[in-house]
């Protein structure tokens, strides 16, 4: 089968209505996030709903085209009041809390925030797959790009995302779903032995829970009885269920005359893609290997970030992040989108309230296809809430606005004054002054922020004491 016969037979396929399992497979979007948008609009003030139709047994059926147009709709910046930020939708809000099993992907705390992978500022929409759920502290963190850097929130994220597609590829019943089932709890069980995530850890489960309720269904039984039976042995070893599972997986596919597509190593993913060899499903025929024709999918540089898979401090938009393309599509790529003008925002400096600028994430030149989203209204200046203008807290620089006493009129409602609450110095207890001195913990103010509390040693000023 060669590469363009693959790819026509997926068009064909595509071409049909697709149940609910195959279409959250297409878009990645749970079924139950994708029947919430046939009821309801997501964006504020539009009316445009999720098309699809019932089949005779009353299931939902979509039609390709209309998912990936409708996900693309979801992309393009969300309307939203002036100086506010889109409202993120009950139904997508719900999206993410059960993607991240209700607990922040980072450290599985339940109570957590809904972070835009790509800011708010800049993209402006609330897309499920730019939405991750982070803890206050994590959340905090990533904004500030402290502990949490974007690559590593991007890496889980897509983790998760893969992981949960193959998922909803196995619910469709095929065989070769659940191969990918497997294939996918291969490559999640991998990444979690180099970084240990709860939430990557919370998937493995998941997929486990599934392989095994596709182990025991009658339609795999049916298919492929011995298999079943096999992965229905593999699960029961509890001392090493995930290895006994892939290795069954690897014995099936040599018993059957199946190998992992030579394109996409089996993972059905090519360049962040659906694969066009083997049309997602991660594995083909092996008589037929020797007909897929790879060289269109020869990999070449990125003529938009030149291989560094980064374009203007942000994931590049025509390699997604990989630095490579497909040969066959260098000369289709149009670039002229991505001309370089200076920031509006920060004037080409780089810098916005002295930080970072938000709107070119410091390079002082953004796209320009990207100046038509660009609101100044979005970045109109307040009063810091903290400071209350005066640029200090407690004798230092306002951490808040770091100094310059205002800050971005919408980034108002995400400041969190609760770990600035003040409360008595432990070291001068409110006085201000220790040994004759002015209190160097508190600097003379007498108060401290709660959250310094927890940085607070009292055997550092016991050594202090006894020295005076």
């Amino acid at each position: 089968m060669s590469a363009k016969n693959a790819e026509a037979k997926a068009h064909q396929e595509h071409s049909s209505p697709v149940n609910k399992y195959k279409a959250a497979a297409l878009v990645k979007m749970s079924p139950q996030l994708l029947e919430w948008l046939t009821k309801y609009a997501a964006k504020s003030g539009h009316s445009r709903k999720l098309e699809c139709v019932k089949g005779p047994d009353g299931e939902l059926l979509f039609d390709a085209e209309a998912l990936k147009s409708f996900s693309a709709y979801l992309a393009e910046p969300w309307p939203a009041e002036q100086g506010k930020r889109p409202n993120v939708p009950s139904g997508i809000e719900q999206e993410i809390q059960e993607e991240a099993s209700f607990g922040c992907v980072i450290c599985s705390r339940p109570k957590g925030e809904f972070a835009h992978i790509d800011p708010v500022h800049n993209s402006k929409n609330n897309h499920p797959h730019n939405l991750i759920y982070l803890c206050p502290n994590h959340h905090d963190e990533f904004d500030r790009q402290k502990l949490i850097s974007k690559s590593d929130v991007e890496r889980t994220k897509r983790q998760v995302l893969d992981a949960r597609t193959a998922i909803w590829r196995a619910h469709a019943g095929l065989l070769d779903e659940i191969l990918a089932l497997i294939k996918q709890l291969q490559a999640v069980n991998v990444a979690t032995q180099k970084e240990h995530f709860p939430a990557l850890d919370a998937v493995k489960d998941e997929l486990l829970k599934h392989i095994k309720a596709h182990a025991l269904a009658p339609g795999l039984k049916k298919t492929a009885p011995e298999f079943a039976k096999k992965l229905e042995v593999a699960l029961g070893d509890n001392a090493a269920p995930v290895e006994k599972v892939i290795d069954e997986r690897a014995k099936f596919l040599e018993e059957t005359g199946l190998v992992d597509c030579p394109l996409c190593d089996g993972s059905g993913s090519h360049n962040n893609w659906e694969c066009p060899a083997c049309r997602g499903e991660g594995t083909v025929a092996e008589n037929l290997v020797g007909e897929i024709d790879l060289e269109p999918y020869r990999q070449e540089e990125c003529p938009l970030c030149n291989g560094s898979g980064n374009h203007n401090n942000w994931e590049c938009p025509v390699c997604r992040g990989i630095g490579t393309v497909d040969a066959y599509s260098v000369n289709e790529i149009d670039l002229s989108g991505y001309k370089q003008a200076e920031c509006p925002l920060c004037e080409g400096s780089g810098s916005h309230n002295n930080w970072e600028c938000a709107f070119c994430r410091g390079t002082g030149s953004v796209d320009e296809g990207k100046l038509e989203h660009f609101d100044p209204s979005d970045y109109e200046q307040a009063k810091c809430l903290l400071c209350k203008g005066r640029g200090t807290h407690n004798n230092w620089e306002c951490p808040i606005c770091r100094g310059v006493g205002k800050v971005d009129a919408v980034a108002l409602t995400d400041i969190d004054l609760s770990p600035y609450q003040q409360t008595k110095c432990p070291v001068c207890k409110g006085s201000g002054s220790h040994n004759e001195w002015e209190c160097r913990f508190c600097r003379g103010v007498g108060t401290v922020d709660v959250a310094a509390l927890e940085h607070f040693e009292p055997s550092e000023w016991e050594d202090e004491d006894s020295d005076s």
